[in-house]
């Protein structure tokens, strides 16, 4: 019995295990993208010579 209990107890982690995987590597993604258009705006900011708070509210834009 303690066996299938143990048995058991190691799936369920595995399962959680493998879940919480799947969704960092989903967050890790949205936030390579996210600081790529950071990046992006920032840059496009710069060679413009416009404001911060310009840029600021154009990457709000982008990200709605």
């Amino acid at each position: 019995m303690s066996h299938l209990r143990q048995h058991r107890r190691s799936t369920k982690q595995r399962v959680w295990q493998e879940r919480f995987e799947k969704s960092s590597m989903r967050y890790e993604g949205v936030l390579l993208e996210l600081s790529a258009m950071i990046d992006e705006e920032l840059e496009a900011a710069i060679k413009e010579q416009t404001s911060f708070e310009e840029a600021s509210i154009r990457i709000s834009e982008r990200g709605n």
